[in-house]
């Protein structure tokens, strides 16, 4: 019992040698060929571009409430009959931006305000979780041409945990057309 125990030993030990040379390219004498191979799981990929930023976007009329404003060929506008001054869009109360450094784009377009060179609108980004403003811009008349869709961003950080709603305001002065919030 004694030699069959010190045998399987003594070959176990022999394969441990074998294996570990013949990964290591080492040519083992005897009658153990070295040119086997062992079975080897395929490398990992990792890849060389990390992907890009998760963008979310949201429609100013299908994702976000509403006071006031009439729709009109895919955007809701506000002009003074037809809409209060204050925040005329809000929402939608998501958990969808990812924590980190955030830039929100209000796409919206201005009629008759151009030569305003006063506030025609405020754009704020807002925790309602956490019940904080995370960011505000105020829009001059004369930062939207007449009758072009401008893109204004809004720099922010999103919070690990937060319930993220998009405000847009509207001050009474001219038409303001409101498109929608895309966020990377």
């Amino acid at each position: 019992m004694k030699n069959s125990w010190l045998r399987l030993s003594i070959a176990l030990g022999l394969a441990l040698v074998t294996a570990c040379n013949t990964r290591a390219g080492a040519e083992v004498p005897g009658d153990i060929s070295a040119k086997t191979e062992l079975a080897r799981p395929a490398p990992r990929r990792i890849p060389a571009v990390e992907a890009a930023p998760t963008a979310v976007g949201f429609s100013v009329l299908s994702d976000l409430k509403r006071k006031g404003g009439v729709e009109e060929n895919g955007a809701l506008v506000c002009r003074k009959d037809k809409c209060p001054s204050g925040i005329v869009a809000y929402g939608p109360y998501t958990r969808a931006v990812p924590p980190g450094p955030r830039v929100a784009t209000f796409r919206v377009r201005g009629e008759g305000v151009s030569k305003l060179d006063r506030k025609v609108a405020h754009l704020d980004v807002y925790d309602a979780l956490n019940k904080q403003r995370l960011a505000l811009r105020p829009v001059k008349g004369s930062e939207l041409p007449d009758g072009q869709d401008q893109d204004v961003e809004l720099a922010f950080t999103a919070p690990a945990a937060s319930k993220l709603e998009f405000r847009i305001g509207w001050m009474g002065h001219g038409e303001l057309r409101m498109y929608r919030v895309d966020v990377r």
